[in-house]
C-alpha cells in the first residue's frame, strides 16, 4: 500500500530486490487497465466476458475450492518432491535442498 505523500518510486529503497524496484518504476510509467475482481462466474460467462475479448480478471473464489489448498503443505511437498530436482536460476537442486536454502537465505538483505 502506498504511503500518503510518497510516490511509488520514492517508496523503493536499497533493501528492495532489483525486480521490485523495476516493477515500481514501470507501474508509475505504464498505465494499467482496470482489472475487475469477480466471483461466482460461470465458465460460459468467463469465456464471453474475459477469455474471448482477452480482458484481465481476478477470480476471487477459485483457489479455496482446490484440493491442493487442503493437502499441499510444506511437509507434504517435501515428502513427495524432496528427492526431485527443481530448477533454481539455471541450476538443478533437490527440492529439500531448495527448502533449506529458502529458510537460510535472503539474497537482497
Amino acid at each position: 500500500m502506498q504511503e500518503e505523500g510518497t510516490s511509488r518510486q520514492q517508496q523503493c529503497n536499497d533493501h528492495d530486490p532489483p525486480s521490485n524496484r523495476l516493477y515500481l518504476i514501470l507501474i508509475s510509467i505504464i498505465p494499467l487497465p482496470d482489472v475487475y475482481r469477480r466471483q461466482n462466474l460461470s465458465v460460459a460467462d468467463f469465456q464471453a466476458q474475459y477469455e474471448r475479448p482477452n480482458r484481465p480478471v481476478i477470480l476471487t473464489d477459485i483457489v479455496p475450492t482446490w484440493p491442493a489448498t487442503r493437502t499441499w503443505d510444506r511437509q507434504y511437498l517435501s515428502e513427495v518432491l524432496g528427492h526431485h530436482d527443481v530448477i533454481v536460476g539455471n541450476m538443478p537442486m533437490p527440492f529439500d535442498a531448495y527448502l533449506s536454502y529458502c529458510d537460510n537465505n535472503c539474497e537482497w538483505k
